[in-house]
This record gives C-alpha cells, structure tokens and sequence, in this order.
C-alpha cells in the first residue's frame, strides 16, 4: 500500500465522520434516519459474538476475551444486557481481519465489521429470517508499533457509535410516536 493510498483512505474517513456529524446542530429535528439505525431502537439486550482475531492482532495481547468484557461493561452501563441464547435477541458480531502490505513495511492494515443481525419477517417469503439489519465497517493502516493503541480505539469507537445509535433510535422512534398522538 502506498502513502497515497493510506493518505486517501484517513481522509475518506475524516470526510465520513464530518459528513455524519456535521448535520446535526445544523439540521436538528430535520433529520430523516434510514432504516438501519432506526431498526436498533429499543434494544435492551443482545447476544454478543465476537469472531476469532487474526494473528497479528493476537500477537499484539489483543484477545476476544478482553474486547467481550469491555463490551459487556459498556452495553451495561447503557442499559443493555448480554444474554447467552434468545431466538428473538439480536446478535451483535464483532470480525477484524489484518494484514501485512509488503510496499508499507513496518505497518499493518486492518478492518473491523461490526454487525447486529435480528429477526425480520419478510413478507414475499411469509418467514421470519434473521438478518442484517445493521452494519458499520472502520478499516485503517498503523505502525507496528501504534497499531495496539489504534485497535484499541476502534473496538471502544465501534461500541460507542453503536450504543449512542440505539438512543438515537430509540429518542427517534419516541418522538414520531408522540407526533402521531
């Protein structure tokens, strides 16, 4: 991967974060949320999986263990439980890959997928599938050696986005309730 490329996809990043958070003094109540965030709102409890990190991240003393635990702690905190099974709770999937790019030595790149997959009845079918319904993806480039700090802050960034888009969900759907009264 070449500087140019890494140097194009922070800015891509940089510009979608400004582009979803810019709007909102600006706009306020304007606002019309899609469908994937309004599908997270009331949600009190999930199932958690988070799928097995690639060698390097484990090299690194990153371990499933520890992101489950943080994640454990902060979905609590808002409220949210983590329960083992539960065919109608949705099930929150974290998967990173990583990998080495031989033209950036000394670096590693990395996505992370985060997805909550719940019940949906789709009605051509007449069956309830469980499906997607959420899907936030972050990726990025590091040394070796800030590439811990990095990870670490992408796994409390992707928990924090999520839990701050079920309350906006949730405030969404509370709201257009209360105009239809």
């Amino acid at each position: 991967m070449t500087t140019g490329r890494i140097l194009f996809m922070s800015m891509s990043f940089t510009l979608g974060i400004a582009i979803v958070c810019m709007p909102g003094p600006i706009l306020k109540n304007k606002l019309k949320y899609g469908d994937d965030v309004l599908s997270l709102g009331r949600i009190d409890s999930v199932r958690l999986e988070i799928k097995p990190l690639a060698l390097p991240l484990r090299d690194l003393g990153l371990s499933i263990e520890r992101i489950k635990q943080d994640w454990i702690k902060e979905l609590k905190e808002a409220g949210i439980k983590v329960v083992e099974e539960g065919e109608d709770t949705p099930l929150l999937q974290l998967k990173t890959k990583a990998g080495v790019d031989r033209d950036l030595p000394g670096s590693l790149g990395f996505i992370s997928y985060l997805t909550l997959s719940q019940p949906v009845y789709v009605k051509r079918l007449d069956r309830t599938l469980e499906v997607p319904t959420y899907i936030y993806v972050v990726g990025g480039v590091d040394t070796d050696e800030g590439l811990l700090a990095s990870m670490k802050a992408t796994f409390d960034g992707l928990i924090s986005i999520f839990i701050d888009r079920i309350t906006l969900a949730t405030r969404v759907l509370a709201s257009q309730e209360d105009e239809e009264k």
